[in-house]
């Protein structure tokens, strides 16, 4: 009887949030359809003979997440990448983090952060090793970090939900000449509008 009533109420709350979704979304669309270009946008990614196309009739573009997991160990870094290939996915993602940008020496993040860091070389040694799996390398990237991004030839960047709103980090991210992808998690519609026509001009 329990577990009726879970399953009972799981539906009811998936129902209610589908058609809450698909609400806003009309709502949205019946206000300024221009606004949702993003939601129909195709966008291509080119990395050293590693093509993708992300959107559209596309199929779905699968990122290993590995951000910090690595622990800083290059060896484990290695065999997360392994994995992913091996699991199928297109892409693999780094968090690339400065800690003195960030965090208070002393903070507890601040040593987590200063211990999780690659440097250039190592990271080169990453990207080829994604290369030859036939996985794209790309990261999320505070604003310090974004030339670091640049100087590895990442072929795709990630904003981080939390700097969607912060338009000089996205003026720099896309002076990098480089697709962006925008995490537009706890987001307001109009916020993502807004970093998208950013982002356009």
């Amino acid at each position: 009887r329990e577990d009726a009533a879970l399953a009972h109420a799981t539906d009811w709350l998936v129902s209610l949030y589908t058609n809450a979704v698909a609400a806003y979304l009309e709502i949205a669309y019946l206000s300024n359809p221009a606004d949702l270009w993003l939601l129909d946008n195709k966008l291509d990614v080119i990395a050293e003979g590693i093509g993708r196309t992300i959107g559209g009739e596309a199929p779905v573009f699968l990122v290993a997440e590995i951000g910090i997991n690595h622990d800083g160990q290059l060896e484990k870094a290695e065999r997360l990448i392994e994995m992913a290939a091996s699991s199928g996915a297109d892409a693999v993602k780094f968090q690339i983090l400065d800690p003195d940008n960030n965090y208070a020496p002393g903070h507890p993040s601040y040593a987590l952060y200063q211990d999780m860091a690659f440097t250039e070389e190592q990271y080169a040694a990453l990207a080829r090793l994604a290369r030859k799996r036939g996985v794209i390398l790309f990261a999320t990237p505070d604003t310090p970090s974004l030339r670091f991004v640049q100087s590895l030839r990442m072929p795709l960047v990630k904003i981080s939900s939390g700097m969607l709103t912060d338009l000089p980090h996205l003026q720099v991210a896309c002076s990098l000449g480089v697709p962006l992808v925008l995490s537009t998690g706890m987001s307001y519609l109009d916020e993502v509008v807004t970093a998208v026509r950013w982002c356009r001009e």
